[in-house]
């Protein structure tokens, strides 16, 4: 899995998901720290998904 932080505006920061299968985009709210994904998992189990934990990991790398 590769992501990478695609756009970072006032209200969050969007980044692009690289999976196994497909692509998806996972989106962090900078004022709540909610996440989002469109993959299927998070859709229908409504937790984190392991998009969600490879973006958290991306975006403590980069603040680091």
């Amino acid at each position: 899995m590769n992501s990478s932080i695609s756009f970072e505006d006032g209200q969050g920061i969007f980044f692009d998901v690289e999976g196994e299968t497909d692509d998806y985009i996972c989106h962090m709210w900078k004022d709540t720290k909610e996440w989002f994904c469109n993959c299927p998992s998070f859709y229908f189990r409504k937790e984190e998904c392991k998009h969600i934990r490879d973006c958290k990991e991306v975006l403590k790398n980069e603040r680091n």
